[in-house]
C-alpha cells in the first residue's frame, strides 16, 4: 500500500507544474505552499546513469550524505522518508558525480526533472515554488553576470566611451536589486526570498576626506557596521545552506588577520547568535573548532575567550557536564601562555644539577623549547633548531631547553650526539609546574619571550624564527 499511495502522490504532483507561475506573472503574492508531514521527492536528470543517487545536505563548509536511492534507466528517482528533511539546499548525486540542486522548506511533495550538464538550470520543470525561484534566479545571475563581464572587459579599451560604460553597468546593478526587490513582493512567504535577501551584503559606503578623496578606514568600518543589518538570526535554515557560513567567513576577512582583530570580530558577532539555539550552537562550535588549533600564531586566545564565555554550564545546552568541563579545563590550561601573555618562570636543574632561571637569561629572545629526545618530530627540529641558534647566538638570542623525559642518561647522550651547547634543564620531578604554565599537548614546544619575558610567539616552527627575530627587531 506504501509503494502505491507514493507513486500517486507522485503523479498528483506532477498534474500541475505551472501553480505559481500565473500570480508570478501578474506581479500578485503568490500562495503559500503546503506543509507536509513526510517527503516525497522526484529527481530526473535526464541522461545520469542508472544506480544509486545519494541525497547529500550541507553543513557550514561540509556537504553531508543525508538519504540515497536508486535511480532507473532513465535517471529517476524518488526520495521517500516518513519525515521532512531539514529545510536548506541539497543535491542529488549520480554515480558519475552529475547533481542536481534543490532547495527544500516545508513542502516536500515534489519533483525536479533537468538534464545533465544544464549547469545553469535553463531545461528545469518543478512544482515547487523554491526550487522554481531557485533556479530562475539561478538563470538570470548568470545572464546578468555575463553582461557585466562585457563591460568590465571593454572598460579595458581606451577607445571605449567609459562615461556610456558606467551608464549600462549601473544600469545592470539596478536590475538586480529590482530582482530581489520584486521577491520581496510576490514571494514574501518563501524561503527562497529568505535565502536570496539574507545572502546579500550592504553597498559599499564612500565616506570622503577633506580632500575629496575616499576616506577608507572610516569607509571599512561603517562597512562592517552594516554587514548583518537585517539579517535573521533567528532563521535556522540558513544554516543548511551556503548563507549563513559564507557571510560568516566573509566577515572575518574584514578584519585584520591578528588574534586581538579577530577576536573583535566573534565579540561583534555571537550575542546576535544567541537569537537561534541551532544558529548560537553552530557559531560558538564552528569559531571555537577554528581557533583551538588555529595556523593563525596566537588564535588560542579566541577560542579561550569563546570557551569562558559561552562554553558555560549554562550556555553550552549541547554538552553534558562531563564534556563542559573538560573544555573548559583546557582553556584554562591554555590561558597563562597565550600570545602576549607574560611567560611563567621557571627554576629547572640543568646536566649537573643547578637549578636555572628562565628568567635569567633575559636577552632579545629567549626561546623556551620543550622536548623529549625520543620524539621522532623532535628528533627533527632540534638540528633545526641548533641551526638558527648557531646563527643567532651573538644578536640577542638564547635558548631554554627544557627535557620532558625523565632517562638523564639518555638525555645526556642527545645533548652530546647533537652539540647542544646551549641551556639544556630538565625537571623529572616536575617541581617547575612547566605544564601548568606553558600549554603544550605534543612535543617539540617552543615558545619564544622578549626580554620583559612577554611571550611573542606561540608554537612556531624553528625555520621560522628568524623571520619572527627580524620583524620584532624592525620594530625598534
Amino acid at each position: 500500500m506504501k509503494r502505491i499511495s507514493i507513486v500517486l502522490l507522485i503523479a498528483n504532483l506532477l498534474a500541475n507544474p505551472f501553480a505559481y507561475t500565473a500570480n508570478a506573472q501578474k506581479g500578485k503574492k503568490a500562495p503559500k505552499e503546503m506543509t507536509t508531514s513526510d517527503a516525497a521527492i522526484e529527481i530526473w536528470l535526464k541522461g545520469s546513469p542508472s544506480g544509486k543517487v545519494r541525497l547529500f545536505g550541507i553543513w557550514g563548509s561540509y556537504n553531508l550524505p543525508e538519504d540515497s536511492t536508486i535511480a532507473d534507466q532513465s535517471g529517476k528517482c524518488v526520495f521517500v522518508k516518513s519525515t521532512p528533511y531539514e529545510p536548506g539546499t541539497y543535491y542529488a548525486v549520480y554515480s558519475d558525480n552529475s547533481y542536481l540542486t534543490v532547495l527544500l522548506d516545508k513542502n516536500q511533495h515534489l519533483y525536479v526533472h533537468s538534464e545533465k550538464g544544464d549547469s545553469v538550470i535553463q531545461k528545469a520543470t518543478t512544482n515547487s515554488l523554491e526550487c522554481r525561484l531557485f533556479y530562475e534566479n539561478l538563470l538570470f545571475e548568470s545572464n546578468l553576470n555575463n553582461e557585466l563581464n562585457k563591460v568590465k572587459k571593454e572598460k579595458t579599451d581606451a577607445t571605449k566611451s567609459q562615461d556610456s560604460l558606467d551608464k549600462i553597468e549601473k544600469k545592470l546593478i539596478e536590475e538586480r536589486k529590482a530582482k530581489i526587490n520584486s521577491y520581496k513582493t510576490q514571494y514574501p512567504d518563501a524561503f527562497f526570498t529568505k535565502f536570496k535577501i539574507m545572502g546579500q551584503n550592504p553597498e559599499l559606503p564612500t565616506p570622503r576626506k577633506p580632500d575629496g578623496s575616499i576616506d577608507t578606514d572610516l569607509q571599512l568600518r561603517l562597512y562592517r557596521q552594516s554587514y548583518w543589518d537585517g539579517y535573521d538570526f533567528s532563521d535556522s535554515r540558513l544554516l543548511r545552506t551556503p548563507v549563513y557560513f559564507n557571510k560568516l567567513t566573509s566577515f572575518m576577512k574584514l578584519y585584520a588577520q591578528t588574534p586581538d582583530s579577530l577576536l573583535l570580530s566573534v565579540q561583534y558577532i555571537m550575542p546576535k547568535t544567541e537569537a537561534s539555539r541551532e544558529v548560537f550552537k553552530f557559531t560558538a562550535n564552528f569559531l571555537a573548532m577554528m581557533f583551538r588549533q588555529s595556523k593563525l600564531m596566537g588564535g588560542e586566545k579566541i577560542y579561550v575567550w569563546l570557551v569562558e564565555n559561552y562554553f558555560t554550564y549554562e550556555k553550552a545546552f549541547w554538552s553534558d557536564s562531563t564534556s563542559t568541563f573538560r573544555v573548559q579545563d583546557e582553556a584554562r590550561r591554555m590561558k597563562p601562555s597565550l600570545l602576549g601573555a607574560i611567560g611563567g618562570e621557571l627554576f629547572c636543574p640543568d646536566t649537573v644539577g643547578q637549578n636555572i632561571s628562565l628568567y635569567q637569561m633575559s636577552k632579545r629572545f629567549t626561546v623556551l623549547y620543550m622536548y623529549n629526545p625520543d620524539c621522532e618530530l623532535c628528533q627533527k627540529e632540534t638540528p633545526k633548531l641548533k641551526k638558527v641558534y648557531d646563527e643567532w647566538k651573538d644578536k640577542g638570542m638564547v635558548v631554554y631547553a627544557l627535557n620532558v623525559e625523565h632517562d638523564r642518561e639518555k638525555w645526556l647522550a642527545y645533548i652530546d650526539k647533537l652539540g647542544l651547547d646551549w641551556t639544556n634543564v630538565w625537571d623529572p620531578k616536575y617541581q617547575s609546574r612547566y605544564y601548568e604554565k606553558y600549554f603544550m599537548t605534543t612535543t617539540p614546544g617552543i615558545y619564544v619571550l622578549d626580554q620583559n619575558h612577554r611571550i611573542i610567539s606561540t608554537h612556531l616552527g624553528a625555520d621560522l624564527l628568524p623571520s619572527l627575530f627580524e620583524r620584532e627587531m624592525g620594530k625598534q
